[in-house]
């Protein structure tokens, strides 16, 4: 039986398509997820925190109970609680993970917190069971790191990061923190 020049040109045709789309699935399964900020580590989960954005640095201080320059004491100690609320489809919420840092008030720039005293500073995150969760957009606290942070004092007497990441400022060159592409002096 002799096969017709286009039959073999539709099956030549026809392997090419599937080898293609064949390597296209071979990519995709093998590409790092790019929603995860550094990779696919399937130990990761990342969060998204929500929460209110502000214009400027004066609006955020603003609404800061308490503004500090503080050194870090500790890595921090990272808890898991179990949620008592629904989310959107009636199902449990999940569990929240955070990790507590002891903070040293080296100066306070708002509220009546004095220096030397230490806080407890929360941050959504931290390490439970072998599971990193990240807060996206939110800078971690380092031991002996010098950080000005905008502080709202909870009801449980810690305090707590406003805006994420734009109320922690990290030290860059010459007293300079840097926040959100901004510069605050330290004095």
């Amino acid at each position: 039986m002799r096969i017709s020049k286009f039959t073999k040109i539709t099956i030549i045709v026809a392997l090419a398509f599937a080898t293609v789309i064949l390597i296209f699935i071979s990519i995709s399964l093998n590409r790092p997820d790019t929603d995860s900020p550094g990779n696919s580590d399937p130990n990761t989960v990342y969060i998204m925190a929500d929460h209110k954005i502000y214009r400027n640095i004066s609006e955020l201080r603003g609404e800061a109970d308490t503004v500090i320059l503080g050194s870090v004491l500790d890595n921090g100690s990272t808890k898991q609680s179990s949620s008592s609320g629904k989310s959107g489809d009636g199902r449990s919420a999940p569990e929240l993970v955070s990790t507590e840092f002891s903070v040293r008030v080296d100066k306070s720039l708002k509220g009546d917190l004095r220096s030397g005293q230490a806080i407890t500073v929360v941050l959504t995150g931290g390490t439970v069971s072998g599971t990193k969760y990240i807060s996206k957009g939110m800078p971690w606290l380092a031991k002996d790191e010098s950080v000005i942070i905008y502080l709202s004092r909870g009801d449980d007497g810690k305090y707590y990061p406003l805006a994420g990441g734009a109320a922690i400022a990290s030290p860059t060159q010459n007293s300079l923190y840097c926040q959100e592409g901004c510069l605050v002096g330290a004095n």
